[in-house]
């Protein structure tokens, strides 16, 4: 998303995988604010028009919101750029988050409707506050807290915690949700699993956290009765289609447009081989 602000040409190489995903909404950023941009697979671009509001699908990904968002302040024109989101955004705590990392390094954001309609004015400069304390990633803080929660023990994970601009922090409140004590600080999560037997199944909605939802889907496996995940339609178009992923290697699993409900099941049988369990998900056909 930086290739806008470059003054010469840019070529993005990508690995394979990365080219299922739905990257039209991406570079239709591009065309509208008069970038030439070409798919080497897809030579036909888009149109391309001139003006400096840009109406943005939420539904997909918020991804290219945020790649945008941080771009915008360096447009030359003052009047910046106007994002409007046109239907769903989901992962909203992601766009939270960036926004409030963009005011702490000096530049300016004006939230007109919510997240749903943005304003960043052009010729702005990023500016380092001299301190700035980084966050660690409370993704894949989510697995050591499952662990915990799954055998009944005591984690500890420095890095995010109450203070935290992620959103996936919100993880732990979901373990607690099964079963799990949790003790918040400003940067650290302590979690304690429930005693064997005591890990209960939940129904609930993960459209905020999509990607800690993936972990939850593991440590459903654990619980007693049936776990639903909700609102998660957008696991479909990620690196892989995620959603059949989890049904192909996960046994009682069922799953509709957008929530997979998982029953008690075993992932592997004692005779199986656990050596292929990766790339079997990324390249074999479902």
């Amino acid at each position: 998303m930086a290739c806008p602000v470059a003054r010469y040409g840019v070529g993005v190489g990508v690995l394979v995988l990365w080219m299922v995903h739905p990257t039209k909404a991406c570079t239709n950023i591009f065309t509208q604010h008069a970038c030439l941009c070409t798919h080497v697979f897809h030579p036909n671009p888009p149109p391309i028009p001139s003006e400096t509001q840009v109406r943005l699908s939420g539904k997909v990904s918020s991804q290219y919101l945020t790649a945008l968002l941080m771009a915008a302040p360096l447009c030359k024109d003052e009047a910046g750029v106007e994002i409007i989101i046109k239907d769903e955004l989901v992962s909203q705590p992601y766009v939270s988050m960036t926004v409030k990392l963009m005011e702490r390094f000096g530049v300016k954001v004006q939230l007109l409707d919510g997240l749903q309609h943005i304003r960043v004015p052009g010729q702005q400069q990023y500016k380092s506050p001299g301190e700035a304390y980084v966050e660690g990633d409370a993704s894949s803080a989510s697995y050591f807290l499952a662990g915990a929660t799954i055998t009944g023990g005591t984690v500890t994970v420095e890095g995010c915690g109450s203070d935290s601009l992620q959103g996936d922090v919100r993880f732990a409140e979901v373990m607690g949700l099964m079963g799990a004590k949790v003790e918040w600080a400003p940067y650290s999560i302590t979690i304690t699993g429930p005693p064997r037997g005591e890990l209960r199944g939940i129904d609930h909605d993960c459209n905020d956290i999509p990607d800690a939802a993936m972990t939850l889907a593991v440590a459903a496996m654990f619980a007693e009765g049936q776990t639903a995940i909700r609102n998660v339609y957008n696991w479909r178009v990620k690196e892989t289609e995620r959603m059949k992923v989890r049904v192909f290697f996960f046994k009682g699993v069922t799953y509709e447009d957008d929530c997979v409900v998982m029953e008690v099941y075993i992932l592997y049988q004692p005779q199986q081989e656990a050596t292929h369990c990766v790339y079997p998900m990324l390249y074999r056909p479902l």
